[in-house]
């Protein structure tokens, strides 16, 4: 993730972790990125070896209670070409959905689709985005969204937290590189999901053909 116009790394493996700066080859004792890296590992010890719909959840959940905001959530883009995108998970403080979808057009997902790059509004979101009608019957007030990219760099999904309240206070830097950093783990997710759905397909129309009367076979 970018911080303060410099790449950095956090290499993890199971509990072990270590701050990196790519630049120079060597560990990075900057205090400022401790808190990044204290909340990376809490939100790592909830998403480890969970299935998806856990994974989503616990992320969810972890990223709104970390960084106080009422909402967090996923999103995939399942139509580029006609800007929709499904929420594969979001929290509200009360409860979770999923399986919702939008269109991403004039809204601040549709905005850091388009730039492949975070977008943060403090407040006021709506006066901005007057055509985000599901944003607007929420009573979104502000907003901070990273692009989740595919290996070929491709915007595959959303990761967004937002609030009712301004966020003005919160710390954009660590609230963004913390979102950055798990923007990664969620692309791994969709693929995942992108590969188990097409899978699924494959198998139902084998399925359908098997039962098909007698037939001759397709080339």
């Amino acid at each position: 993730f970018n911080f303060q116009n410099a790449d950095t790394q956090i290499i993890s493996f199971q509990k072990i972790s270590e701050i990196i700066n790519p630049s120079e080859g060597k560990f990075n004792t900057d205090n400022k990125l401790i808190p990044i890296y204290e909340a990376i590992n809490k939100i790592n010890q909830k998403i480890d070896g969970v299935n998806q719909d856990m994974f989503l959840k616990n992320m969810t959940y972890s990223l709104s209670e970390l960084l106080k905001v009422k909402w967090a959530m996923i999103c995939k883009i399942s139509q580029p070409a006609c800007k929709k995108a499904e929420i594969m998970m979001i929290w509200d403080q009360k409860q979770f959905q999923k399986n919702i979808v939008y269109s991403i057009k004039g809204t601040p997902c549709g905005k850091a689709f388009k730039s492949k790059e975070p977008y943060f509004c403090g407040k006021e979101l709506i006066d901005l985005f007057p055509a985000d009608r599901m944003g607007k019957d929420m009573g979104v007030n502000s907003y901070l969204g990273v692009p989740i990219l595919s290996v070929k760099k491709e915007v595959i999904g959303i990761l967004a937290v937002m609030h009712n309240k301004s966020m003005n206070s919160v710390d954009k830097l660590r609230a963004k590189a913390i979102l950055q950093y798990m923007a990664i783990r969620c692309s791994y997710e969709i693929k995942k999901y992108q590969y188990n759905d097409q899978n699924k397909q494959r198998k139902n129309i084998k399925k359908y053909l098997k039962v098909l009367p007698d037939q001759k076979p397709l080339s």
